[in-house]
């Protein structure tokens, strides 16, 4: 009963170093643990060809067509060619890195949000266990989302404790890890012009609107890189057309033959609305919500639909 008692109250503290620390350890154990008895796929498949392909390039300094949109997401192959001569090697070390990373970055998220032990912990084992999360990329190192899961997690700490310069440097280096962050941008937009109506702050109200606008520039410059991208590193090699039911139908197809897939999907549903929507429902809601409080609600309630 004792211990049942401390872990109670264990789960309902914010988490402190200890918890980080608790963390980072699991997650290092672990990624060792899979790379000790886990072996790589001796097959290169689906968007590890493209990714591969583009760090190969990167080491020979010889450019050629890969598939889009993989084309455009040459940030990941780009740091696997500096991390290492060989691609794999260099996705391994980086997706170890953005494991790391994305914990210290929940943590911080979970300490602005003033979350317990039981979110911060719910996030992370998920995170860390899920099918087609980390464990698939231990198996399938060659992808990019890793690396997208640290940047996600930076921008939205640093939207969050509105350090929106650096946020604007992060999303703009982010857009070339996946296209991705252009929704990511339009969310923070959003989230800034509710901030700018409903504050009646006017030196607030100039910076949210000035980080609205940045908004559009960094997209105007993005697309200005892909041009260059697409002229000069990786011209796309056009995928085969589909309607939107065709997409939808294609992936049911998926998961119907690979049934982890509707975990993922269920759990990441979980972890996001569980987390933040749900925990705000629970709650007795104020008469009157903050201006920053609704532009960081904003933020979540509008990304839950990526």
């Amino acid at each position: 009963k004792c211990l049942s008692n401390a872990i109670r109250h264990y789960l309902t503290k914010q988490p402190a170093l200890i918890s980080l620390l608790m963390a980072l350890t699991l997650t290092l154990s672990l990624f060792i643990y899979r790379y000790l008895t886990i072996h790589l796929s001796s097959t290169v498949s689906g968007d590890s060809v493209s990714y591969l392909a583009m760090v190969n390039a990167f080491i020979s300094d010889v450019y050629g067509p890969v598939a889009a949109p993989f084309n455009l997401r040459i940030l990941a192959p780009w740091l696997a060619s500096i991390i290492a001569e060989n691609g794999t090697t260099g996705f391994i070390v980086l997706n170890a890195l953005a494991e790391l990373l994305f914990i210290i970055f929940w943590f911080a998220i979970s300490r602005e949000l003033k979350l317990r032990n039981a979110e911060f912990w719910l996030l992370t084992l998920w995170f860390l266990y899920h099918p087609l999360g980390f464990p698939f990329y231990t198996v399938y190192p060659d992808l990019v989302d890793p690396l997208c899961y640290a940047l996600m997690g930076l921008v939205t700490l640093l939207f969050i404790t509105q350090q929106r310069t650096l946020m604007w440097l992060v999303v703009a280096l982010a857009l070339l890890a996946k296209e991705s962050f252009i929704f990511i941008s339009l969310v923070i937009a959003a989230a800034e012009l509710v901030y700018a109506m409903t504050n009646t702050s006017t030196s607030h109200n100039k910076q949210a609107i000035a980080s609205a606008c940045t908004a559009a520039f960094v997209l105007y410059i993005y697309q200005h890189i892909t041009t260059f991208i697409q002229n000069d590193l990786f011209p796309s090699i056009p995928p085969r057309p589909g309607s939107i039911m065709h997409i939808i139908l294609q992936r049911l197809h998926l998961a119907w033959h690979d049934p982890k897939r509707f975990i993922v999907w269920l759990g990441a549903i979980f972890c996001v609305t569980g987390v933040f929507t749900i925990g705000l429902l629970l709650k007795k809601l104020p008469t009157t919500t903050s201006p920053s409080q609704l532009r960081v609600d904003t933020y979540f309630i509008i990304e839950r639909y990526q």
